[in-house]
């Protein structure tokens, strides 16, 4: 895979450039940070520089030992109070974010849903904070996931949602990944999804990798990767 780099005023900066520029989310990047270096004629400061490339990812194609069985059964809840003080620091994190937004009157809640923690911001409108096919939330996302990796060391599953619009999105695309599941077994070709987001993808992943008809895999790169499903036969 060919390296992209990026940069920024910080290195959390670099990194949200880097990752909306490949059209890919954290967990699928390959990350190596460049360290700091003076613009040009030293005039202005340092800029923060980053690269990555994406690494191979196909939840349906992993080795089978790695897979989840496929009997259909949700994952544990995460125990928020398992992890000490960080919850509680990333929604703090992000409520300081909303706050310079100039968005008043939200608040943050912290829940355990399906394995993963939810930072869920509330009393606002939720079309304020999703933005334009939820790059709002994808961009407050990277955000608050860059800062827990720095407090906990390594990657926590969890979400940034706004007045629970990535359910009802989630919702949305698992009828959709059922449907194309369907039409790629019946037709015995691939079916090809269209550019998603990052988390999108990942939605489409996750609820087919138990599906034993079927297999899934990201391609292309940018704002064009997107989700191919086909018959396992």
């Amino acid at each position: 895979m060919e390296w992209t780099t990026a940069e920024g005023k910080s290195y959390e900066e670099a990194v949200a450039t880097l990752l909306k520029s490949m059209g890919a989310d954290r967990s699928e990047v390959e990350i190596e940070d460049l360290g700091d270096t003076k613009k040009l004629f030293g005039l202005g400061g340092t800029v923060a520089k980053v690269r990555g490339r994406l690494l191979e990812e196909s939840f349906a194609e992993a080795p089978a030992r790695h897979r989840p069985k496929a009997n259909g059964s949700a994952p544990k809840s995460i125990d928020a109070d398992a992890l000490g003080d960080i919850p509680e620091k990333m929604r703090a994190f992000l409520e300081d974010i909303v706050e310079k937004m100039n968005i008043k009157n939200a608040a943050v809640e912290i829940r355990s849903a399906e394995g993963e923690i939810v930072l869920n911001i509330t009393g606002v409108d939720g079309g304020v904070l999703t933005g334009k096919n939820g790059e709002t939330l994808e961009a407050l996302q990277t955000l608050v996931e860059i800062y827990a990796g720095r407090l906990n060391g390594s990657k926590l599953p969890f979400v940034v949602d706004a007045e629970d619009y990535r359910q009802h999105r989630e919702e949305k695309l698992r009828g959709l990944a059922e449907k194309s599941a369907e039409k790629a077994v019946k037709t015995g070709r691939k079916v090809f999804l269209g550019p998603m987001k990052p988390s999108e993808r990942k939605t489409i992943h996750a609820f087919l990798q138990n599906d034993t008809r079927v297999k899934t895999h990201s391609q292309g790169t940018g704002d064009n990767r997107q989700v191919v499903i086909y018959p396992e036969k």
